[in-house]
């Protein structure tokens, strides 16, 4: 799976990431019961995390490239949706990690794990943010 998902984005073909979201949920849901992985209240499944790869690449794309534009209100609202979930995760990743499948997945909230996150969170906040304005957008 992991070269699937590889090969895909190496080849700019990252629009085809969502072709494998039925694998990849063979790997996370064999049984197909709707399991989810992460914590209630925090979990993920196949589709989502799919789609987290491909607005991390749309949002690197749209600030290289500068389309599509990303104006200032944009940043102001993702760096919102950064603080308001940075706020609920130092509140709650003791509860997360107490009820999670992989309890290891939620890890102290100090400026190490910042520092090593900042930078995706931001692109896939920004690629899902994108996505919702052009979706929003009369056609």
């Amino acid at each position: 799976m992991a070269a699937k998902i590889a090969d895909r984005v190496y080849n700019g073909k990252v629009e085809d990431l969502d072709e494998l979201t039925g694998e990849l949920a063979d790997i996370v849901d064999p049984a197909g019961l709707g399991r989810r992985v992460g914590a209630p209240g925090a979990s993920t499944d196949a589709c989502l995390e799919i789609r987290r790869l491909i607005w991390g690449h749309k949002a690197a794309e749209a600030i290289v490239t500068g389309s599509p534009n990303i104006e200032n209100r944009d940043l102001f609202q993702v760096r919102q949706m950064i603080r308001d979930g940075w706020i609920d995760y130092c509140r709650d990743w003791l509860s997360l990690r107490a009820r999670a499948s992989n309890p290891d997945a939620f890890e102290p909230p100090d400026a190490e794990l910042q520092i090593q996150r900042a930078s995706g969170v931001f692109l896939v906040l920004l690629g899902s943010h994108l996505e919702s304005q052009a979706a929003s957008r009369p056609a």
